[in-house]
């Protein structure tokens, strides 16, 4: 009798430490569904720059090694297609 009570007492338990942790994870993931359901996305940074009109020079013919004191990276960072590049 003893046996019974103390395996129906510890499956009880099991169950209660089972149900919390579920009961916990569904807390949690409807909290950080709620969450970012009303968060905004932060607006986008734009940068812009007056462009100046000059001579392209076609070419330079020279030994050595070059490197870009500037650059640029483009990379899609919203859906659609890009139709122009206006450089």
């Amino acid at each position: 009798m003893f046996v019974i009570k103390r395996f129906i007492i510890a499956f009880i338990l099991l169950v209660l430490v089972c149900g919390g942790i579920v009961g916990f994870n569904l807390f949690r993931d409807n909290a950080m569904k709620q969450f970012f359901a009303t968060m905004k996305p932060p607006a986008a940074t734009v940068s812009t720059m007056i462009v100046k009109p000059t001579e392209w020079t076609p070419g330079v013919e020279a030994i050595g090694t070059v490197s870009a004191v500037r650059g640029v990276d483009l990379t899609v960072e919203t859906a659609g297609i890009v139709k122009d590049i206006l450089f």
